[in-house]
């Protein structure tokens, strides 16, 4: 039987696989089940072109190494690998990126006085500009500087836009007035990006799954900031690890890796640390010869690191705050003092397993030994914890309405529901969840940071910046070099002047362009 007929040409479902396989094994790509028609459109146009009748003809022209198979896979590429980008995509992250990561990486790079940065999956140069122009706000006299800015993608006619610099209105959507008065200028056709940011920044073709990167672009190696966003999730599983692993390899010491907010989930990551924000999860590669010991502005020192393989579901700490949990009577409380210190060994065995990334390991040793202690709080919510680590949320939000009825007044399971149905794309359901916590404990700080986050996304800036007010208020009255969990990287004062920057630049005007694009 036959998928697609057209014009006596026909594709067997066995060969349309093949060609999935193909795609995948070239470029990454899997190809979704909502995408498959598209696909063949594709293949049978191409088939077309080239005046062929068999598939099997194109699918041996596409596995052939020579020049007109390549031909092919940049006729391919260019119709299915058209992404949409915009100047300063994410205002969290590129809030995150203005205030507090690239004045750390200017900071931390004054002496040498070199800078190294790279967008994996570049499209049309949108993202790597918006870099481009943080890099031109904060560091305007650049003399001595050795800057290289690089952004890559496989798609060639994206590249070549991106390097004629020439942007529609869609494009420019997120900028604020002043950026664009002081970076653009309307020219026939389009909004033109000024040359002096356009010559910081070099586009390249790159291949993220063939390419050698040490090989094919040697510039790729020791870079202090890498941006892969919105590209993995296009990926299959085995492509994805591949790509990883890549970009981990060639990142500098100290140096950071932005990804998508779930691009990460469940990928192996343990040369990296997690570093949770108000309005992001970033990753950074350690520095060698400092023991992952941090320094606070205080002069605190601190070891405490997160190896993470995940998002931000898959990495909250276990203490985020002090209050006690409210006791609940339940069976195991009539157990043996022996049996009960076994089983308190036997979870803390367990949590070790758990800070080691080993979630698989956490189930199927918790499977001994829930059937006797289904009631127990802290075995529920460490299998609730890993199988939300390994992607199964369905296991996970099983496990943390069992913790839930162990302890109906513990915030821990809901907060770890608000995320998980948040990666679901479930955001009112996060917001109850959220507004639950807040009821729970009123002097949680991230639940208001964070239900403030999700109503930035919606834009409702009423909303975010009062819950960003109350959560100023509740920090203020603690020690400026106090640290509130999961944003272990910043001290409270540090924390406080971040959301004041993040409201700072909400105030902005909106953007009044005129003109065509």
């Amino acid at each position: 039987m036959s998928i697609v007929d057209k014009k006596e040409v026909i594709i067997e479902n066995s060969t349309l696989k093949d060609f999935i396989h193909l795609v995948s094994e070239n470029i990454g790509h899997e190809i979704q089940q909502h995408d498959i028609e598209k696909f063949h459109t594709i293949i049978l146009s191409r088939m077309e072109s080239l005046k062929l009748l068999e598939a099997g003809q194109y699918y041996n022209l596409l596995k052939d190494k020579n020049s007109e198979s390549h031909h092919e896979w940049e006729k391919i590429i260019t119709q299915f690998t058209i992404g949409e980008s915009y100047f300063f995509r994410d205002k969290g992250q590129f809030a995150l990126l203005k205030n507090l990561i690239l004045p750390r990486l200017i900071e931390r790079k004054r002496e040498e006085k070199s800078l190294r940065i790279w967008s994996a999956g570049c499209s049309a140069g949108e993202e790597i500009y918006s870099v481009a122009i943080l890099i031109n706000e904060l560091l305007p006299y650049k003399d001595g500087w050795n800057i290289f800015i690089l952004g890559t993608d496989i798609n060639k006619e994206a590249i070549a836009r991106g390097n004629q610099g020439v942007y529609n209105k869609r494009s420019l959507r997120e900028i604020d007035s002043e950026i664009m008065k002081k970076y653009f200028h309307y020219d026939e056709g389009g909004w033109k990006l000024d040359m002096k940011i356009r010559k910081m920044v070099s586009l390249k073709y790159h291949n993220l799954i063939k390419d050698d990167f040490l090989c094919k672009l040697s510039e790729l190696k020791n870079m202090d900031l890498i941006l892969c966003r919105h590209v993995l999730i296009y990926f299959d599983a085995k492509a994805i690890s591949i790509v990883v692993e890549k970009l981990i390899d060639n990142l500098s010491a100290g140096g950071y890796l932005f990804s998508g907010h779930t691009e990460l989930s469940g990928q192996k990551l343990d040369k990296l640390k997690s570093i949770i924000f108000p309005e992001s999860v970033i990753y950074q590669r350690a520095i060698e010869q400092e023991s992952h010991v941090m320094h606070s502005n205080s002069g605190t020192k601190r070891d405490k690191i997160y190896n993470s393989s995940a998002s931000p579901v898959k990495i909250r700490p276990e203490k985020w705050h002090k209050r006690k949990e409210k006791k609940i009577i339940s069976p195991a409380n009539n157990i043996p003092k022996q049996e009960t210190e076994d089983l308190q060994s036997r979870i803390n065995e367990l949590e070790a397993l758990f800070k080691k990334c080993e979630y698989a390991e956490v189930v199927n040793r918790i499977e001994s030994i829930i059937k006797y202690n289904h009631n127990n709080f802290m075995i529920n919510y460490l299998l609730a914890r890993s199988y939300a680590n390994l992607g199964n949320y369905e296991r996970a939000m099983h496990f943390c309405d069992q913790t839930i009825r162990s302890n109906v007044f513990s915030i821990k399971p809901y907060f770890l529901k608000a995320h998980i149905v948040e990666e679901q794309g479930d955001n009112e359901e996060a917001k109850n969840l959220l507004k639950k916590v807040i009821y729970l404990d009123p002097s949680f700080i991230p639940a208001y940071l964070e239900l403030g986050s999700i109503y930035e996304v919606e834009c409702d800036q009423g909303k975010a910046g009062r819950l960003r007010t109350t959560a100023l208020e509740l920090l203020q009255a603690l020690p400026p070099d106090a640290h509130v969990e999961p944003y272990d990287e910043l001290t409270v004062a540090e924390l406080i002047l971040y959301i004041q920057k993040m409201d700072a630049g909400k105030n902005d005007t909106e953007l009044h362009m005129t003109g065509e694009a």
